[in-house]
C-alpha cells in the first residue's frame, strides 16, 4: 500500500502568479496540500477552482517558514514534501522523491538541492552549493538540504515548527535537526533544467530571483525578515562538528 503524499507551502504577497503555478503542479501528486499564506488578508481567487478540496489553508502574519512546518508536524504518517512558491515541479517530481525514500529507507531526507562543506560550514558560500538547476549525475549526501525541494517519511522524521526560531533560513535551521539527529540527507540525481525557478527570464534568457526573494535579501545582508544570515549563523554556532552522514553512519531514530 501506498503511503499517502503530503505538500507542505508557505507563500508571501507578490507572489500570487508563481504560486498559482505551484499549486497547479503539485495538487494533482499529492494527496494533501498545506498551504500558509503569510501576510495575505485574503485568499487568492485561483484557491477556489475546482480540486481545492484537498487544500487546508493558513493565514499567518510573519510566521514564515515557521507556519509552514506547523501544519504537518502532527502527521504521523505519509510522505512529507516541503516545497516553495517559486519554483515549477514537473509532474513526476512527488513520484520521484517517493522513490528516492525507498531507495533510502529510514530516518532520511531527500531533495534536489544543497550545501556539502569540506571545510568550515558556510550557507552563504556559492561554492558550496550543489543547485537544483544543474545536472546531478549520481545520488549525493550533503550536510544541508535546501528545504523547499525535499522530502521525508513521517515516520521516521519529525519536523516541528519549534526547530525553525528564525523567519528566514530554513535550510540551516534544518540542518541543525538533521546533524543533531544523524540524519543523511541524500540529493538525487536529476538532469538540468528538470526543476527551474518560476522567476521571469530576463532579455539574456536567464532567471533571476527578484527582490522579494530569501537568497536576495541575504545577499544583500538587508535589515529584513527575510535576510538568513542570523539564522545561518546561530546554526553554525549550534553544531560543534558538522557530519556528512550516511546511511552507513547507523543514522539515529526521529
Amino acid at each position: 500500500m501506498n503511503p499517502p503524499i503530503y505538500a507542505a507551502l508557505s507563500s508571501i504577497p507578490g507572489r500570487e502568479d508563481m504560486l498559482s503555478q505551484v499549486v497547479a503542479s503539485i495538487l494533482p501528486q499529492v494527496d494533501h496540500l498545506y498551504l500558509c499564506l503569510d501576510g495575505h488578508r485574503e485568499p487568492p481567487d485561483f484557491l477556489s477552482g475546482p480540486g481545492h478540496d484537498k487544500i487546508t489553508l493558513k493565514f499567518s502574519q510573519r510566521g514564515y517558514p515557521k507556519a509552514k512546518f506547523a501544519m504537518i508536524e502532527s502527521i504521523e504518517e505519509g510522505i512529507i514534501l516541503s516545497i516553495d512558491d517559486d519554483i515549477a515541479y514537473p509532474e513526476d517530481y512527488a513520484k520521484t522523491l517517493v522513490a528516492g525514500l525507498r531507495k533510502y529507507p529510514g530516518p532520511t531526507i531527500c531533495g534536489f538541492h544543497g550545501h556539502l562543506f569540506t571545510d568550515t560550514p558556510d550557507f552563504t558560500d556559492v561554492s558550496k552549493i550543489i543547485s537544483y538547476q544543474r545536472t546531478l549525475k549520481k545520488d549525493t549526501y550533503v550536510h544541508a538540504v535546501g528545504s523547499g525541494i525535499a522530502a521525508w517519511d513521517a515516520r521516521y522524521c519529525k519536523v516541528k515548527a519549534e526547530h525553525f526560531p528564525f523567519s528566514a533560513g530554513a535550510d540551516s535551521q534544518l540542518a541543525v535537526l538533521g546533524q543533531k539527529n544523524r540524519w543523511p540527507f541524500v540529493l538525487l540525481s536529476h538532469t538540468a533544467k528538470w526543476l527551474v525557478p518560476l522567476w521571469p527570464e530576463g532579455t539574456d534568457g536567464i532567471r533571476r530571483v527578484g527582490e522579494s526573494c530569501i537568497w536576495t535579501h541575504t545577499k544583500k545582508n538587508l535589515a529584513s525578515r527575510l535576510n538568513a544570515r542570523p539564522a545561518n549563523q546561530w546554526a553554525v554556532a549550534q553544531v560543534e562538528r558538522w557530519v556528512l552522514h550516511t546511511h552507513e553512519n547507523k543514522p539515529g531514530p526521529g
